[in-house]
């Protein structure tokens, strides 16, 4: 996704080279209105409304400037700590999600055993998403095993967020997404941003090797 399409003046992407290889970090002008062409009605999805993910095509647009060699942007250190700090945001996201959750559930004029246990098992997942954040922190700073830290932080992360929101969803029904509350934009951001991120082949060839 193309995210700030239309509001923003220069855009890292990833290109090829004609030759092919892996694929280049490069610098473009997307203000270049020439070179440069952005399609507002192609993103229709009901999450990420904001991110102003638009389709960009490019035609012939100028490279100002390469960020490395070919696949330089997948090279550790740096993408095991793009990747944590990816999953940072999704940590906000369930944390948006999870007071949404406890402000309906604790708004019900008598909250009971089945409120009580959401809200434990909701709180239980945030604190796994935080216990493999701070890992992924330590990690960052000694760099010892990054990459597989980076990649486990991520799965166990994305699975906690998961659960945490079908919990809430399940303990909370259908009123607080009837009315578009925050924990109706939390589920629907974190939904979609998680389904860009296909960790299962890496998670295989990490078992595999293992």
């Amino acid at each position: 996704f193309c995210s700030g399409a239309g509001g923003i003046d220069r855009a890292l992407v990833l290109a090829r080279a004609p030759e092919g290889g892996p694929p280049l970090a490069v610098w473009i002008d997307v203000a270049d209105t020439e070179h440069v062409e952005i399609d507002p009605s192609w993103y229709r999805s009901y999450g990420l409304r904001a991110s102003v993910s638009h389709r960009v095509v490019f035609h012939d647009a100028p490279v100002l400037a390469r960020f490395g060699g070919p696949g330089a942007l997948a090279e550790q250190p740096w993408f095991g700590r793009d990747a944590l700090r990816t999953a940072a945001s999704w940590a906000g996201m369930a944390d948006t999600a999870t007071d949404g959750a406890l402000a309906e559930l604790g708004a019900r004029p008598e909250p009971g055993a089945l409120e009580g246990l959401a809200v434990g098992r909701i709180i239980t997942e945030q604190r796994t998403v935080g216990l493999w954040l701070d890992a992924g922190a330590r990690a960052m700073d000694s760099g010892e095993d990054l990459a597989a830290v980076a990649l486990h932080a991520r799965v166990a992360i994305a699975a906690a967020c998961r659960t945490l929101l079908d919990e809430a969803a399940r303990a909370c029904g259908s009123r607080p997404f009837a009315q578009g509350s925050a924990l109706d934009r939390a589920r629907r951001d974190l939904e979609v941003f998680l389904l860009q991120h296909r960790l299962d082949p890496q998670l295989a060839r990490l078992g595999l090797h293992v």
